[in-house]
C-alpha cells in the first residue's frame, strides 16, 4: 500500500479519534477496523500526517517498568481489577478487568460511583462470557466485596483449586491492573475533565445542585462510553507489551471455557445470599437526583426532546477530543433545562 492511501487511513483515524493515539495505540485502533497496517507504517505515517503531536508524544513518553518479578503463564490465572476515579467529582467512575498474562481489557465501564452490585453484575458477564479465572486480584476497597464472594463461591469451578481464589493487595502492587490507566486517562478522562472543568469555574453548572450532579454525570458517562469502546479494541489488537498483542496472546493460552449461566447466582440472588451471610451492600449508586425517575413517560418525553436537539454523543465526543467541548458544554446544559422544565 502506497504512502498516500497509508496516510489517508490514517488521517481518517486521527479524525475520529482525535491526536493523542501513539503508535501502539493507533495500531491497534487500525486492526480493529479490520485495517492490516504494520506497526512502522502507522507510526511513518502519523510522523507525516501529525508531525508536531508525534515529536510531543516522544519528548512525554515515560515507560513504567513492574520492578517485581511477575508471572501469569496462561488466559485465565490472574483478573486484575481496578477502578479509576479521576472523574468522580462530576459523577463517572471506571473499572476495568484485565487478564494478566495477555494484558486483554475483558471488561472497561463507567458507572456514576463505586458501587459492589454494579461491579458484580459485570463480573457475572465476564464469567458468563469467558469463564472464572484462578484468581481475582484487587485492592482492598469494599466495592470488590460481592465479586470476591461469589468467586470464592465458585472456586470449585476453576481450572486449578490449589491456588486462593482472589487476592486483595495495595494498588501498587496491582500493577498489571493499572497498565491500561495511562491510555484511559489520555484518551478519555483529560479532554473531558478539561470540559467540565473549564464549564465550573466559568458557573455554568454548579457541583452542589443535585440536579445539575445527575445531569452531569449522565452526560460525561454517555461521552466517555464512546472512546472506552475505542480504547478496548485498540488495547486488545495493538502490541501492547513485549510487542505482544492481547488477543493473540489471549486466543493462544487461553485455558478457561464459559460457565452455565444457571451455575452463576443471577445479581439479586447473590446479593440475597450475601446479606444471607451478614455482609451489608449499598444498592444505590445515582450520582445527585433525577427528579424525573418515578415517571416513565416524562422520562421519554425527555429523553426525546434531548436526542431531537441535541447531536450525537459520539459527535459530542469527536468535538472535545479536539480541544473545543462546545458540544458538550451545549449537551449539558440543555439536559438540564430540559430536566427542570419537565420536572413535576
Amino acid at each position: 500500500m502506497n504512502e498516500y492511501k497509508v496516510d489517508s487511513i490514517i488521517q481518517d483515524c486521527v479524525n475520529e479519534v482525535g491526536p493523542t493515539y501513539g503508535r501502539k495505540m493507533m495500531t491497534g485502533y487500525v486492526r480493529s477496523k479490520g485495517l492490516g497496517l504494520s506497526g512502522n507504517q502507522v507510526s511513518k505515517s502519523l510522523r507525516r500526517v501529525n508531525p508536531v503531536n508525534h515529536s510531543r508524544r516522544r519528548e512525554d513518553t515515560v515507560r513504567r517498568q513492574n520492578p517485581v518479578p511477575y508471572y501469569a503463564p496462561y488466559f485465565g490465572n490472574k483478573l486484575h481489577c481496578d477502578q479509576n476515579e479521576k472523574l468522580a467529582m462530576y459523577g463517572c467512575t471506571f473499572s476495568a478487568m484485565s487478564d494478566g498474562c495477555s494484558s486483554k481489557i475483558v471488561k472497561l465501564f463507567s458507572r456514576p460511583k463505586k458501587n459492589a452490585v454494579i461491579i458484580y453484575s459485570h463480573f457475572r458477564d465476564v464469567l458468563v462470557r469467558e469463564g472464572i479465572w484462578d484468581m481475582v486480584r484487587v485492592d482492598h476497597g469494599t466495592e470488590s466485596c460481592l465479586m470476591l464472594f461469589i468467586q470464592n463461591l465458585l472456586r470449585n469451578e476453576r481450572g486449578n483449586i490449589s491456588c486462593e481464589p482472589y487476592m486483595q493487595t495495595c494498588s501498587r502492587q496491582n500493577l498489571p491492573a493499572e497498565r491500561k490507566w495511562p491510555e484511559v486517562n489520555q484518551h478519555v478522562v483529560y479532554p473531558i475533565k478539561e470540559t467540565l472543568v473549564r464549564m465550573e469555574n466559568g458557573l455554568l453548572i454548579h457541583m452542589h445542585d443535585p440536579v445539575v450532579q445527575f445531569c452531569v454525570s449522565f452526560i460525561t458517562m454517555n461521552v466517555a462510553e464512546v472512546e472506552l469502546k475505542r480504547v478496548i479494541g485498540s488495547w486488545n489488537s495493538g502490541r501492547i507489551l513485549d510487542n505482544r498483542i492481547p488477543d493473540v496472546v489471549a486466543g493462544a493460552t487461553k485455558r478457561i471455557r464459559p460457565l452455565t449461566p444457571t451455575i452463576v447466582p443471577s445479581v439479586q440472588d447473590a446479593i440475597q445470599m450475601y446479606t444471607s451471610a451478614g455482609g451489608v451492600l449499598t444498592s444505590e449508586c445515582s450520582f445527585g437526583n433525577d427528579p424525573l425517575a418515578d415517571d416513565g413517560a416524562l422520562r421519554s418525553r425527555h429523553d426525546t426532546e434531548f436526542v431531537q436537539n441535541n447531536p450525537s454523543f459520539s459527535q459530542i465526543f469527536e468535538n472535545v477530543i479536539i480541544g473545543n467541548g462546545a458540544l458538550m458544554e451545549t449537551a449539558i446544559l440543555s439536559f438540564i433545562n430540559i430536566t427542570r422544565y419537565l420536572s413535576p
